[in-house]
């Protein structure tokens, strides 16, 4: 295996050039993955009509040891602001998209 997730995140471990490219792609899929966990979890909180989220608290939520999240506690994040209700639109979007498509490839299967 060319990584590894422990409590400081992810560890790099020697590899070749091939390896460096598999890693790459894995990191970004897990990046892709908390962000997703991230936005719905916003998503969430600002549905019950909360307006600021707090970084150290959702980065604890998402697993991440205290160590890494306690320097993110006087952090805030803007639940109302307009750039992230156009990211959340965007998502929400994407979200609707995958579904149809998950929809329309179960009704069209074919039954031998």
């Amino acid at each position: 295996m060319c990584w590894q997730l422990d409590q400081q995140g992810v560890e790099y471990l020697p590899d070749n050039e091939a390896e460096d490219k598999f890693k790459s792609i894995i990191i970004n899929e897990l990046e892709d993955t908390a962000r997703s966990v991230i936005i719905e979890l916003c998503e969430v909180m600002y549905m019950h009509g909360w307006e600021q989220a707090n970084v150290g608290g959702i980065l604890r939520m998402i697993g991440l040891p205290d160590e890494r999240c306690a320097p993110h506690d006087s952090e805030y994040f803007d639940l109302t602001d307009e750039e992230f209700l156009n990211e959340l639109e965007v998502y929400q979007a994407e979200r609707e998209k995958l579904m149809d498509d998950a929809v329309e490839s179960y009704n069209n299967r074919t039954i031998h």
